[in-house]
């Protein structure tokens, strides 16, 4: 459901997912036919347009940290001014429901045969200042209501103008 406070979305959007597993690249690409394109590739080293919006959902934990960073800054750097990045992720700092949360993604990487444990968190507070780190200004939503998970949701906006720099003449 669109939220109300939102401004409305764009008409003609186009959208495009990237997906590192080639096996749910080809599943997302056949099953959004005509409605988006799914590439496979590493978001990592994926180049990025320029964008109204972008959206990552349980991605981050899955890189190391200093990819998580830049990642996010290439979302940033991409994002048109007044632009719009989503992160959704588990509060590292949210106790139990956090580690509910963690359990049942170690468990979903078991399950892929991943044995080693590769999953990096952040708490909310931890995400939020990386995200402001680079320029943009952050709200937090929860994701969890009604579950036993600890998932928040970051919205971010780029200024709608570009910042200006000082220039020094001497």
């Amino acid at each position: 459901q669109w939220p109300p406070a939102w401004p409305p979305p764009p008409l003609n959007l186009i959208l495009h997912g990237i997906e590192i597993d080639p096996h749910r690249a080809s599943v997302a690409q056949r099953a959004l036919v005509n409605q988006a394109q799914v590439t496979q590739h590493d978001i990592r080293v994926a180049l990025l347009p320029p964008c109204a919006a972008i959206v990552r959902l349980d991605v981050l934990m899955y890189l190391e940290e200093g990819d998580q960073f830049r990642v996010l800054q290439k979302a940033a750097a991409a994002l048109e001014p007044g632009g719009l990045l989503l992160v959704r992720e588990a509060d590292a700092g949210a106790g139990l429901a956090f580690r509910v949360t963690r359990w049942s993604e170690r468990l979903l990487e078991i399950l892929r045969g991943r044995l080693r444990n590769r999953l990096h968190y952040r708490s909310a507070t931890q995400w939020g200042g990386l995200i402001e780190s680079l320029g943009l200004s952050v709200g937090v939503e929860s994701m969890s209501v009604g579950t036993p998970f600890a998932n928040m949701l970051f919205v971010a906006r780029k200024s709608p103008t570009p910042e200006l720099k000082p220039q020094f003449c001497g």
